[in-house]
């Protein structure tokens, strides 16, 4: 049995044997071979890629594909996908490319598709730049704003600008280069920025532009004023005072017109002679202003003259000289100095004209009382002497005075309590010191004796003392921001309160000249002054912001600068075309004709400075801090403070 096993066996390995050298000699199937070219090849380009896709080839080869491999030309970048599409990475963007596509069975790899169309990767678009060459041109209440292109569209076309004012936001849009802002305020000074727009979204602010300020169209001026005539031989000259408005355009020319007859003459100064006249006869004279946009109304007429021929040797008076006024109570004394030629003929007579109003006084000598003035009004005079032959030229005008009652000389400060503390020789007149108060006591003011007082509590409640009169207050009214400030008006009967919005509001005599209530303000309104007419009157922010009303002027703020410390006060100069602004660490900023005369600017102060007032003359003026210290500059006086005492409250403010 097992021999007869064996010879099977060796029987079986000899049959496998045979079989497996068969099949290992056997021919490959001859249909089978790599597979074909793929076709439709495209590409789509990206950020420094490419996604290909292609179309299979026709014939697989008789073996089923088994990938794709896709390779660009140039750098030879390559992706390998079993699908009919694929993203070649690595990509340099801004180059061209084509790529070309092979197929791989299990025989191998075949031959390349046809390339591709080139396409050449691009980095993704982002918001544009910052347009540059901002300028802008002002209008009436609008301004319009020109510029230059950013220098990159952030590699998407751009859409649009926008310009916006640094006031208000009014904004304007534009595809152009140029866009006009309106719904601005005249008077107030804008910059202006721009953005560029693209489909990615908008791009960085501009640098501002210049600082520009609307402003009202100009008119024709008002009617000259104070026309004298004075006669000589076949001729007349006629004087006469500027309009008190020149329409917002400066006045170009006089001209003056004679009735009967219509003679004239033109001038650019004040002053004209008129020739060609008839002697033995009567004339008046009127004027009209011409300035870039016409000629206004015409004055009232001149005094009546009649032009004759002079006596063989006089003739008119010159002008007086040396003139100088002290103000009193409602009255200035004026002297002068006699002209140095009588024109040949004795003086008769002098007569002095105030600058406001044209109160005269007519004298023989060389000194003359001027009555029937407005106390806390600035005024000038002059002089024209009288002989036979008639009234000679205008002398030139004294310095300005302030004709005011008499009045006590000192200060007093005033805590927000209400308590009183007086200096110099000012009197005590009651304080709401031991009073239950709604509101603290924010700011006082004197009356023109400075034999009483007005304080004023942050709900707009007035506490009058001495000879103040209590004409109204806000006390019983909702206000939306707290009242700041009060000040008498020049008559002292009436007064002015203050928010910190800058809402106004007047009482007795004072008039309403605008507010800024309904503004959106950058700071807040922390004080007021008013103009020597009280016809007008400056509030300031904390940052300095001016804001003028009624016959105020504009002369200067802090608004654009960055302070150390924030603004509390603003005082007018005596003749109310200045004006100094105090900030909390006694910095002192001067406008118009206020002069530096001093600050604690450089000092370490124990308590902030809260409040500022001048002295009568305007030569020097006074600081207070919340301890009641008192910093003098100038001419004033040290009369006194509570730095070295405890008080209950702060000092808030101080008056004069």
């Amino acid at each position: 049995m097992s021999g007869r096993r064996a010879a099977v066996g060796a029987l079986g390995v000899s049959m496998l044997a045979l079989l497996l050298a068969g099949i290992g000699s056997r021919p490959a199937d001859a249909g089978v071979t790599v597979p074909g070219a793929p076709t439709g090849v495209s590409a789509t380009a990206g950020n420094a890629r490419a996604t290909v896709s292609f179309t299979p080839p026709a014939s697989d080869g008789g073996s089923p594909i088994t990938s794709y491999t896709v390779t660009s030309a140039p750098d030879g970048r390559t992706c390998t996908t079993a699908t009919t599409s694929c993203t070649v990475s690595g990509l340099t963007n801004g180059t061209a490319y084509t790529f070309t596509v092979t197929a791989t069975n299990a025989v191998g790899t075949g031959s390349a598709s046809g390339p591709s169309s080139p396409v050449t990767p691009v980095a993704p678009a982002g918001v544009p730049a910052a347009p540059t060459g901002v300028s802008a041109t002002a209008g009436n209440a609008q301004a319009t704003v020109s510029f230059t292109p950013p220098a990159s569209n952030g590699g998407s076309p751009i859409t649009g600008y926008t310009v916006t004012a640094n006031r208000g936001g009014r904004t304007c849009t534009t595809a152009g280069t140029s866009c006009t802002v309106t719904g601005l305020t005249n008077g107030t000074a804008y910059t202006f920025t721009v953005t560029a727009t693209n489909a990615v979204g908008t791009g960085p602010a501009s640098g501002p532009s210049g600082p520009v300020t609307p402003t009202a169209p100009a008119s024709p001026s008002g009617a000259p004023t104070a026309v004298s005539a004075f006669a000589r031989n076949g001729q007349a000259t006629v004087s006469f005072s500027a309009p008190a408005s020149d329409g917002g355009s400066p006045i170009t020319t006089y001209t003056v017109s004679a009735n009967p007859g219509g003679r004239t003459c033109t001038t650019a100064g004040l002053a004209c002679t008129v020739t060609g006249l008839t002697n033995g006869t009567a004339y008046t004279f009127t004027v009209t202003a011409t300035n870039a946009v016409g000629t206004g109304p015409a004055s009232v007429a001149s005094n009546t003259v009649t032009p004759a021929a002079p006596p063989p040797v006089a003739t008119f008076p010159g002008a007086p000289t040396g003139v100088a006024a002290v103000a009193g109570n409602a009255e200035a004394v004026v002297t002068f100095t006699a002209p140095a030629s009588d024109g040949g003929s004795p003086i008769t007579g002098y007569t002095v004209t105030s600058s406001v109003n044209g109160r005269t006084c007519f004298t023989t000598s060389l000194s003359c009382t001027v009555t029937g003035l407005i106390n806390g009004a600035s005024y000038t005079f002059t002089v024209t002497a009288t002989n036979a032959v008639g009234s000679g030229p205008s002398s030139a005008p004294s310095d300005e005075v302030e004709p005011a009652p008499p009045v006590a000389s000192g200060y007093r400060l005033v805590a927000a309590d209400g308590g009183i503390f007086n200096y110099g020789d000012f009197g005590f007149f009651g304080s709401t010191g031991g009073r239950a108060l709604n509101s603290p006591v924010v700011a006082m003011a004197n009356t023109g004796s400075r034999n009483g007082y007005w304080l004023v509590a942050a709900d707009g409640g007035v506490f009058a003392f001495g000879d103040a009169g209590f004409f109204g207050s806000t006390g019983g009214v909702r206000l939306s921001q707290p009242i700041v400030g009060m000040r008498r008006t020049p008559s002292g009967n009436g007064y002015w309160l203050v928010a910190s919005d800058g809402g106004i509001f007047a009482f007795g005599d004072a008039g309403f000249f605008g507010s800024t209530g309904g503004v959106r303000l950058n700071q807040p309104i922390v004080g007021m002054t008013r103009t020597a007419s009280g016809n007008g009157y400056w509030l300031v922010a904390s940052d300095g912001g001016i804001f003028a009303f009624g016959d105020a002027p504009f002369l200067g703020s802090t608004g654009n600068l960055n302070l150390n410390k924030p603004i509390v006060g603003v005082t007018r100069t005596l003749s109310g075309q200045g004006y100094w602004l105090v900030a909390s660490d006694g910095g002192i900023f001067s406008f118009g004709d206020a002069r530096f005369l001093g600050s604690t600017g450089a000092i370490s102060l124990a308590r902030p400075i809260v409040g500022m007032e001048r002295t009568a003359s305007g030569n020097g003026y006074w600081l207070a801090a919340s301890d009641g210290g008192i910093f003098t500059f100038g001419n004033a006086p040290f009369l006194g403070s509570t730095g070295g005492v405890t008080l209950a409250r702060p000092i808030v403010g101080m008056a004069t």
